[in-house]
């Protein structure tokens, strides 16, 4: 994780999101992150016809890799339904 990932609190999970702090410009880093730690997760989940696929293959790492996408994005989602700007809807 870069710097810039360590200090963006929309990459803070370990609570309650922190509205106060997050600003326009977190917004394109944070979920360009997420999704390519998102699609790294779906080309490593990759099973061959070969493999059987099964929850702890599949679906379990699927799942937590996009369970903090969907957190960031709702966090995104509800400042843009609470507190709209030009800048956000850009971002």
């Amino acid at each position: 994780m870069s710097k810039d990932n360590k200090t963006n609190p929309l990459l803070d999970f370990s609570g309650l999101p922190r509205f106060k702090d997050i600003k326009t410009e977190h917004v394109v880093p944070a979920i360009d992150h997420l999704l390519a730690k998102a699609s790294t997760q779906l080309e490593e989940t990759a099973i061959t016809p070969a493999e059987q696929a099964t929850w702890d293959k599949t679906s379990l790492p699927l799942d937590l890799a996009t369970e903090e996408l969907s957190r960031a994005w709702g966090v995104v989602n509800h400042l843009h339904s609470v507190a709209d700007s030009e800048e956000l809807r850009a971002a």
